[in-house]
């Protein structure tokens, strides 16, 4: 019930929580923040299903900062991030391909995507 009705305080720290349905019952609050939401994407800390829903949700991932943010997450999976690319800027596309924390294939992608938009820098 604190999961859903919480303030911002109790979302943050239960978002967090071992227990998969906690973390999950705060995702789907009908009052949590896009803030909130980017910062939950971009977090290493969560549980892997609450990355997957957000990135799997229209509504929760329309925001460029959290697409940017579940790029960048090494949790997100290959797929979603992988879809997201497309919507980036060079900056941080540039940004994503020479990056250490992402899977080897999606810096791929990104350098690939770099290329083909025609990026000036080399």
């Amino acid at each position: 019930r604190l999961a859903t009705i919480g303030n911002a305080t109790c979302r943050k720290i239960l978002v967090r929580d071992s227990n998969r349905l906690v973390a999950m019952t705060v995702i789907r609050s009908p009052q949590i923040t896009d803030m909130e939401i980017q910062r939950i994407a971009g977090s290493t800390n969560v549980c892997d299903d609450v990355i997957r829903y957000i990135a799997n949700s229209h509504d929760r991932s329309k925001d460029y900062a959290v697409k940017l943010a579940l790029v960048s997450n090494p949790k997100c999976p290959l797929g979603s991030s992988l879809h997201f690319l497309a919507y980036l800027h060079q900056d941080d596309l540039r940004n994503i391909s020479r990056s250490k924390n992402i899977p080897g294939a999606l810096a791929t992608a990104a350098k690939k995507l770099l290329k083909q938009r025609g990026d000036g820098r080399r």
